[in-house]
């Protein structure tokens, strides 16, 4: 996974899974049988999407140790990927991202600015340094050490441009410590967010100015749209305008009785 330009916390969240699905087998994992992988991701409580995220693991784990010649056979090729339902941006309030950007004390107002006006991931905050930004561009360390510059927002400059080189973070590279500090100090202030909401925030404003969703995808980073579409809530009335600006071709009112009453039933 490091060969392949995997980012570092998903090679640890992967070698974490494989040395609890270790522990757990009867035997071991290399040694596991169809039947025991499906009984240890069929545990109750799971959601589909960390089943699915699971079942990614084990099969490049299998994947390869039978292209090693260490197994003659794949056992986790017996596993059914969960249908996984597309979940639905969580995007906050315009008034709970104007508190986060204005309330929060630093660094974790800077952690929301950056989040909420540069579309920023935990990760990419906890990287950034001072000389990254610019009053043009702010140039961003995404995963797998990707990078993208993204148009420097006004608010992003006006917080950042007295600032003094380096990390702009007090424990640079740490994801986890910017997500879970920041959404301890939102709920001090009394907002129920978090801070990756407010990159679904940017996604979904962008979205309701007219975005085209492959520059949403360059500005978030992804390399694929279908990505982006997890970020991005299509508003209501985008929806309505769409509907309504379909050509009226001069259907009149139909009388109460227009429906046949003998007509199969369900038609």
């Amino acid at each position: 996974m490091r060969a392949g330009a995997f980012a570092e916390t998903t090679v640890t969240d992967a070698i974490e899974l494989l040395h609890r699905v270790n522990h757990d087998l009867p035997d071991s994992l290399c040694t596991a049988t169809e039947d025991e992988l499906i009984n240890w991701v069929g545990q109750p409580g799971w959601s589909a999407q960390t089943r699915a995220t699971y079942q990614t693991i084990l099969r490049r784990f299998f994947a390869h140790i039978v292209q090693a010649g260490q197994l003659s056979r794949d056992p986790s090729l017996a596993l059914r990927r969960p249908r996984v339902p597309r979940r639905r941006p969580r995007r906050p309030t315009d008034e709970q991202v104007r508190r986060a950007v204005t309330e929060l004390p630093q660094p974790w107002r800077l952690h929301a600015i950056l989040a909420a006006h540069q579309g920023m991931r935990c990760c990419e905050i906890g990287r950034v340094h001072r000389e990254h930004i610019t009053s043009e561009t702010v140039f961003v360390i995404g995963k797998g050490d990707k990078h993208r510059e993204v148009p420097t927002h006004p608010a992003t400059w006006r917080a950042v441009r007295n600032m003094p080189d380096g990390p702009l973070t007090v424990a640079a590279g740490r994801r986890d410590w910017v997500s879970k500090s920041t959404a301890l100090q939102l709920h001090a202030i009394g907002l129920p967010i978090a801070l990756h909401q407010l990159r679904h925030w940017f996604a979904t404003s962008m979205t309701e100015a007219g975005v085209n969703i492959q520059v949403l995808a360059e500005l978030l980073g992804h390399a694929s749209v279908a990505s982006t579409q997890i970020y991005s809530l299509v508003p209501k009335r985008l929806l309505t305008a769409a509907v309504a600006g379909l050509p009226d071709l001069g259907v009149t009112v139909l009388p109460a009785t227009a429906i046949d009453k003998g007509a199969p039933a369900g038609l």
